[in-house]
């Protein structure tokens, strides 16, 4: 299993889905995992970092292309997602209410699409909670 995790596409936003901190539950998998180079700019992170935990940095069309689950913050385009291959999955933000394209071309590409905004702000859920904007700047397998 390929996982790739890509950085945000709206330079404002400087999260990451992967951190150091956290990124084991990822590396425990056994698969190989990718990340689009760059992405640990906004926490202060260098690719080098992510290298050292065996991760590997590569481009955002490659990390897209090849991948059997994507990680990411903001929602992929239209080209971006008939670039993944069929059956992978999207996992991040989509924005679902209003992205009505963006789940039509998953459909139509044969890609399982999951929205990170649909995990409740439940307190046993607050690991995932990607609304927080203060604090660690990382919202997936966070540890606080």
């Amino acid at each position: 299993m390929i996982i790739s995790a890509l950085k945000s596409s709206d330079p404002k936003d400087l999260r990451s889905p992967i951190h150091p901190d956290t990124i084991s539950a990822l590396v425990n998998l056994g698969g190989d995992i990718f990340f689009e180079h760059g992405i640990g700019e906004g926490i202060f992170t260098s690719d080098k970092d992510f290298e050292n935990l065996g991760l590997q940095s590569t481009s955002r069309e490659e990390c897209i292309a090849n991948s059997d689950l994507v990680i990411s913050n903001q929602p992929l385009s239209s080209d971006e997602v008939k670039s993944m291959k069929s059956g992978s999955t999207l996992l991040g933000m989509v924005n679902p209410f209003s992205n009505q394209e963006l789940i039509n071309c998953c459909a139509q590409s044969n890609i399982n699409l999951v929205s990170m905004e649909f995990i409740p702000r439940i307190t046993r859920a607050q690991k995932m909670d990607v609304l927080k904007l203060t604090g660690q700047p990382c919202w997936l397998f966070s540890s606080n």
